[in-house]
């Protein structure tokens, strides 16, 4: 199914009221520690950030498959991050919630450097990404 994913994010049309501004960007000292960081055309801002967490059974995904996600949102006016997380097996639960959080407080620290407003965050993910973002919301007494 994600490599289906994989194929929508290619073939899909790019938004030209959007762009990517930062790939790969390190959010931690593991390899998948990183993100991606979309943002509206148009000048203006800040923009309000959507702070985006796939699915995938926390065993398989990329965040390479949701650029038409990132682009989409954009283009309607939000800063868009989306994370990669460590995956199973390489983590056990509840791993994967610290990583969602560690890039969430990078998000808090940096994203106004790419437009987005830090004040103006909310968290959105896709199936066990939705479970990870309401776990950290959950949380959020840990966040600074």
């Amino acid at each position: 199914m994600y490599h289906l994913l994989a194929l929508l994010d290619l073939i899909s049309p790019k938004d030209r009221g959007s762009r990517r501004v930062a790939r790969n960007v390190r959010y931690g000292p593991h390899r998948r520690q990183a993100l991606d960081i979309y943002a509206p055309r148009q000048a203006g801002g800040p923009w309000p950030v959507i702070y985006f967490v796939y699915g995938g059974s926390w065993a398989v995904g990329s965040r390479s498959y949701y650029g038409f996600v990132g682009r989409g949102l954009a283009a309607l006016g939000f800063v868009v991050v989306i994370i990669d997380y460590r995956l199973i097996p390489e983590i056990e639960y509840p791993a994967v919630i610290g990583d969602c959080t560690d890039g969430l407080v990078w998000v808090l620290e940096h994203i106004g450097d790419y437009g987005g407003d830090p004040r103006r965050v909310a968290l959105m993910g896709h199936s066990a990404g939705a479970y990870n973002a309401l776990m950290v919301l959950l949380q959020a007494r840990q966040l600074p």
